[in-house]
């Protein structure tokens, strides 16, 4: 056997397991709009979750990392739309300021959408198209150093805050002693 078939041997043995995996994650999987369980595939090297009525009477898939794991909630055609348009305005923000971190920056945007849209964790995967609409309309008119200040004032409040409440107690935080 050459090394050429012995590799794609392998690389089909894993995503034979891949797909397994995925069908086993998705028995508990049900679409939102129509209530079919949701089956698992690949795509051109990409995995997704899939309502059993697609394509022919419903739209509603999701993207899944390649061990399985659903990326986000099952969503139609338009809030993938959506969501796809957030993502978008978060580069653009992120690309706007030269040599920032883009994973600190992408936190700081989804903690300054958290405050703003008054939840207690954000990601475009899990918003429906409602929450994507707020979500554009908060980003709209915001720079990323705004975003940043806003969330970095935020954070001094929120530890002054902790700091009052545990003085209150008799407590002192760490970095007071």
């Amino acid at each position: 056997m050459n090394m050429q078939s012995a590799l794609g041997g392998a690389l089909e043995e894993r995503k034979r397991k891949i797909l397994k995996d995925g069908n086993q994650r998705a028995e508990g999987m049900v679409c939102p709009r129509c209530k079919q369980k949701m089956k698992f595939i690949e795509e051109d090297e990409k995995f997704f979750y899939v309502c059993r009525n697609f394509p022919k009477h419903c739209d509603v898939t999701h993207m899944a990392y390649p061990d399985g794991r659903p990326m986000g909630k099952p969503a139609d055609a338009v809030t993938r739309k959506l969501r796809a348009l957030c993502h978008r305005k978060m580069d653009e923000l992120i690309l706007s300021k030269k040599g920032i971190d883009k994973r600190m920056a992408q936190r700081k945007i989804y903690d300054f959408l958290a405050v703003k849209m008054k939840l207690s964790a954000v990601h475009f995967g899990s918003f429906n198209h409602q929450a994507c609409k707020q979500a554009m309309s908060i980003l709209k008119d915001v720079t990323l150093d705004e975003v940043i200040n806003f969330v970095d004032e935020k954070a001094k409040r929120d530890l002054e805050e902790k700091k009052r409440r545990m003085a209150a107690r008799g407590l002192f935080y760490p970095d007071d002693e």
